[in-house]
């Protein structure tokens, strides 16, 4: 429903920063969507999309903090530290394979860490920003890919 209903305008990343009840979804995506004649989803997507909402994002899971101070790193990681680091926090919940295909510049990839680490990926803090440093360095856009 999100791919076929919200990413043509939004991405997902906007879901992760609330931790809402059925009704709060249901209102947060009224109110987003007030002056916006473009959406339309019918009333049965839109009861899937709130169950998966309530769900995934409900009360009790813990939001996507809307602030992410980047610490400053001093040692970085090798590649073979990184790569361990891929298979140890990133593997649990989608294959590795997904990583190594995106190409992100390392503003994207702290977004993406962070949101993973908030959704259950095994990264302690001193370990974020050296991941971040190294998957920009390694996995990251070149001139010609950025927009």
């Amino acid at each position: 429903m999100i791919f076929k209903s919200c990413t043509s305008c939004h991405g997902i990343d906007d879901y992760a920063y609330h931790a809402l009840d059925r009704a709060g979804w249901d209102t947060l995506l009224t109110t987003k969507h007030r002056d916006q004649k473009t959406v339309t989803i019918t009333d049965a997507d839109r009861a899937i999309l709130l169950d998966w909402l309530a769900e995934k994002f409900g009360p009790t899971t813990k939001p996507f903090p809307r602030t992410y101070v980047a610490q400053e790193i001093t040692t970085f990681f090798s590649d073979a530290e990184g790569e361990a680091m891929l298979k140890r926090s990133c593997s649990s919940c989608h294959g590795v394979d997904k990583v190594n295909a995106a190409r992100f510049t390392a503003e994207r990839w702290r977004v993406v860490t962070v949101d993973m680490r908030e959704r259950g990926a095994k990264v302690a803090d001193d370990e974020l920003e050296r991941l971040v440093e190294w998957l920009g360095r390694t996995r990251g856009t070149n001139d010609n890919d950025r927009q």
